[in-house]
């Protein structure tokens, strides 16, 4: 997981689904401006973290529909991230 700057302030933007136990949501670092997801996992209380996204991706997420469409894309979003971080 990567944060953005070292003074994090999270705004709410918009929810993003879930999947494979992970909840998403959209939102931005009020004091870096950057685009964020939370990854949280609804069953391990605390447990989750933020990555850093562009607002190509934002945008992609939200114009698809907010069902299944969403939940696949996130999917495999949050599966190549995984396969991705070396520290799991």
């Amino acid at each position: 997981m990567s944060n953005c700057c070292n003074n994090l302030k999270w705004e709410f933007v918009a929810d993003a689904s879930s999947a494979d136990g992970c909840e998403f949501t959209i939102g931005k670092c009020l004091n870096c401006q950057a685009n964020l997801i939370h990854l949280f996992y609804t069953a391990v209380a605390h447990e989750g973290g933020y990555e850093v996204v562009g607002d190509a991706f934002v945008s992609q997420i939200l114009n698809l529909d907010g069902g299944i469409e969403q939940k696949e894309f996130m999917r495999k979003w949050y599966r190549q991230l995984d396969t991705n971080d070396t520290r799991r």
